[in-house]
């Protein structure tokens, strides 16, 4: 039951945004009454919070999350890439004003690739628990051109179509963490230790799938706590070391 002055907000922040963006307002207030709401209470905020924030990714984070409830694999990579973007890229849009000082179009790009890396990287980690949750987010023409069949996902062990495919889009997460490490001069001083964490606990977790030799489709694949002090340790060394060099 919501407290009457908590329900008052929630319709304040209804008729804002149904008179501010009607087609924005029309799409989600489909979502449950409860989702709907937070999604108004989300926008709300965005319109009036004085913040360096955009709207644009919000709405569309939210467009992302409204692809999970209405399910359906991505028919190519350019689609997942797209989904990727939609759910996680916008989350490095949404903190690019607290990394970067001035937002410039590349801190915006590298958070975006930070976030689609990121996403990617769950996805490889997941496969197997995905797919008991009858979720495939491999890319339909990838596994058709690589000879993987959903039935490959039960697991326990992968197979080396599987593989293949695994390692095609670590390959495209990777590649993202490396221009994301090559250019953490962009972000701000401070930003730069959360950054450089963020991808090396992501890329430590595509490292240990290897290392259990791709046994992730019955069990989950993590990061132990150990491993990430190491991390830690790391990622402040590569940051003196470059700051010494300059």
């Amino acid at each position: 039951m919501i407290a009457d002055g908590i329900q008052r907000d929630l319709d304040w922040c209804e008729t804002l945004i149904q008179n501010n963006s009607s087609s924005f307002y029309r799409a989600f207030r489909k979502l449950p009454q409860e989702q709907a709401q937070a999604v108004f209470a989300i926008y709300a905020f965005c319109r009036i919070a004085d913040f360096p924030l955009k709207i644009r990714p919000f709405q569309e984070m939210l467009i992302g999350q409204l692809q999970d409830v209405d399910f359906k694999q991505p028919k190519s990579f350019n689609n997942l890439l797209d989904y990727c973007y939609l759910v996680a890229g916008t989350v490095g849009l949404m903190l690019c004003p607290l990394l970067a000082k001035p937002v410039t179009s590349e801190t915006e790009k590298l958070s975006v690739e930070l976030g689609i890396a990121m996403q990617l990287t769950n996805i490889l980690r997941d496969v197997g628990t995905d797919y008991r949750l009858n979720r495939i987010y491999l890319p339909e023409d990838l596994m058709i051109a690589l000879g993987v069949n959903s039935e490959d996902l039960a697991g326990p062990e992968p197979t080396p179509e599987l593989i293949r495919l695994w390692e095609y889009l670590a390959a495209e997460a990777e590649s993202r963490y490396n221009r994301i490490t090559a250019n953490l001069a962009v972000f701000d001083k401070k930003a730069r230790l959360p950054v450089l964490l963020s991808l090396l606990y992501y890329r430590k977790i595509i490292k240990r799938c290897r290392k259990a030799r791709y046994r992730l489709l019955d069990q989950r694949i993590y990061v132990p706590g150990w491993e990430k002090l190491l991390l830690f340790v790391t990622a402040n060394g590569q940051l003196l070391l470059t700051t010494f060099r300059q």
